[in-house]
């Protein structure tokens, strides 16, 4: 048995949040800090996407298994691509039930799509009309993190973010995407100005009704926390953190895309497979399973 698959794709629910992941990889640890609240549950929104869970497990490929579990180890982005319909967004969901990170953070790409519309939005014209009715509101009211920055707040629990029709956005999208993942920070322009006056401000965030704190305007994914297993105390399993964002990227191979795409060999048909973009980050975890690149 393959004992280091923490996803294993057979369609289940977990009754409690992962807390076994490995460590990161030395050059994926970050020193963020704050304070971030997030849902439970996904509010039945997993059973809605891919269906409830079904007395019979469901039955992956092995290439999808791998893939997945690569880009968990080393904490890195995964590219999927198909034809339309094949299932490609429900792999983020399927992730996201199976090892009980909550809801899908999802961001839905377009052509006019920008890199700030993920990250966050600041709404300056509400707190002028805010401050001309009653005083000076707090800035935090008017910062709202869209699902790119939400994953990346430092908390205790991973998210998985869901990129989806990467293809259909604009030509640098991909690569301004690469930047953030790789530094695993970026910054709000207007708190790091206001930081003078307040160094911490609680923001909103992409999940309705909760909030995080941002530190001088920056937000950086933490480093994973340690604590005992209770089978063996000498022993460590680091609970995941933001950093370990289990991040899909789904789009539709076209011949003309932007995005250079690969698939695996062992896949045929239209199922939909994980791709690699070379020879940048988008999957190292690639190199992990017998893939090859498409020929030009």
């Amino acid at each position: 048995m393959i004992t280091w698959h923490v996803y294993r794709g057979d369609g289940s629910a977990a009754k409690s949040p992962l807390g076994n992941l490995p460590a990161p990889p030395p050059w994926r640890k970050f020193s963020g800090q704050g304070n971030a609240s997030r849902p439970d549950d996904d509010g039945g929104e997993g059973d809605r996407r891919v269906g409830a869970v079904q007395r019979r497990p469901r039955e992956p490929h092995p290439v999808e298994v791998a893939m997945v579990n690569s880009s968990i180890h080393l904490r890195r982005p995964l590219l999927v691509t198909g034809a339309p319909g094949t299932g490609k967004s429900s792999l983020a969901y399927l992730i996201a039930r199976e090892l009980g990170l909550g809801p899908v953070l999802r961001w839905p790409v377009s052509s006019r799509t920008t890199l700030s519309q993920g990250l966050f939005l600041y709404d300056a014209i509400a707190r002028v009309q805010a401050a001309a009715h009653e005083g000076e509101p707090d800035i935090g009211e008017f910062i709202h993190l869209g699902p790119l920055g939400t994953a990346l707040l430092a908390a205790d629990l991973p998210r998985v973010l869901l990129i989806d029709e990467l293809d259909k956005g604009d030509i640098d999208l991909p690569n301004d995407l690469l930047n953030v993942f790789e530094e695993g920070e970026y910054e709000i322009p207007e708190l790091v100005r206001y930081s003078k006056r307040q160094a911490e401000v609680t923001v909103l965030t992409h999940d309705r009704g909760h909030t995080a704190t941002v530190h001088n305007g920056l937000v950086r994914a933490a480093s994973s926390r340690s604590s005992s297993s209770p089978a063996t105390a000498s022993a460590s399993f680091p609970l995941p953190s933001s950093d370990d964002v289990c991040a899909c990227t789904s789009a539709t191979r076209q011949h003309n895309s932007s995005v250079p795409w690969s698939r695996p060999t062992s896949t045929g048909g239209n199922a939909p497979t994980p791709a690699a973009s070379s020879p940048s980050s988008w999957n190292a975890a690639a190199r992990w399973a017998d893939w090859r690149p498409t020929s030009s």
